[in-house]
């Protein structure tokens, strides 16, 4: 095989080059990307990506052996990243579904009870005055930093800080007496 004809085709996009590269380097890339990924479909998929790439890339490769190496190695590549892809996937799925099951081995009860403390802390919520409320919201709830919080509600990060401190004192003093006022403007 010429390689230097086959690379001008090839940067041409020439339809006839392109068959005769997936002539000659199709079954030896398919064993090979089988030999990582252990399925033919997915195989297939990688060869593919490879003989992309190359299509893509147009590297300058002066011999055949050049080119045989270069297919092989761009082949190896998609096949790892493939199966790096594959194993973070496996890991995420199984940690959600670690999660799952932790959520349907809870008693009802201990559901139960987490739903009437997060009403008893939404009551409290509502009976604080508009900034602790804003405040605490978007530091618990929307999980913002202090300095975010700062810059939304327009103050300093030292005012921020004090605004959450007095904020949080005000939600306990109120979950404390037990029941939440439905009006408590000022604190």
């Amino acid at each position: 095989m010429d390689v230097s004809r086959l690379r001008k085709k090839l940067h041409k996009f020439d339809r006839s080059a392109v068959t005769l590269l997936v002539e000659e380097y199709k079954t030896p890339l398919l064993r090979f990307a089988f030999s990582f990924v252990r399925d033919e479909r997915i195989a297939e998929d990688v060869v593919s990506e490879a003989l992309v790439r190359l299509l893509i890339k147009k590297p300058r490769l002066r011999s055949e052996g050049a080119l045989k190496g270069y297919l092989f190695s761009v082949t190896k590549n998609v096949a790892v990243d493939y199966l790096r892809k594959q194993k973070r996937e496996k890991a995420y799925s199984a940690r959600l579904g670690q999660e799952e099951r932790e959520k349907r081995a809870k008693p009802i009860e201990n559901s139960v009870i987490e739903n009437e403390r997060y009403r008893e802390v939404t009551e409290a919520l509502s009976g604080l005055n508009e900034r602790y409320r804003e405040a605490l919201y978007l530091q618990y709830f929307e999980e913002m930093s202090v300095e975010d919080i700062a810059k939304i509600m327009g103050g300093s990060k030292k005012q921020t800080y004090n605004l959450l401190a007095r904020a949080k004192a005000a939600l306990k003093e109120i979950l404390k007496e037990g029941e939440a006022p439905k009006t408590r403007n000022s604190l």
